[in-house]
């Protein structure tokens, strides 16, 4: 649950939002690796992997070049309203 509350705190374009997603994430499939080292039940693998699979959308799409200038914008945007 905490990896959809960081990327809705990102919305805002600030970079300590874009790092509690990175670790956020990290954690989360750290986590998907020690529950298929232990456990290979089907349900539980495929909602691990579902996760995993989530969490690595999030990051890759996080620190996306287009993410970055959509970062830019909002920063300047706030400065221009000041």
């Amino acid at each position: 649950m905490p990896l959809p509350i960081c990327v809705l705190l990102s919305l805002k374009a600030v970079t300590w939002a874009r790092v509690l997603v990175t670790l956020t994430a990290s954690v989360t499939l750290l986590a998907f690796l020690a529950i298929t080292a232990g456990d290979t039940r089907g349900t539980l693998v495929a909602s691990a992997a579902f996760g995993a699979l989530a969490s690595l959308a999030s990051l890759i799409a996080c620190w996306l070049p287009a993410t970055n200038r959509y970062a830019r914008e909002v920063k300047a945007a706030g400065r221009a309203r000041r």
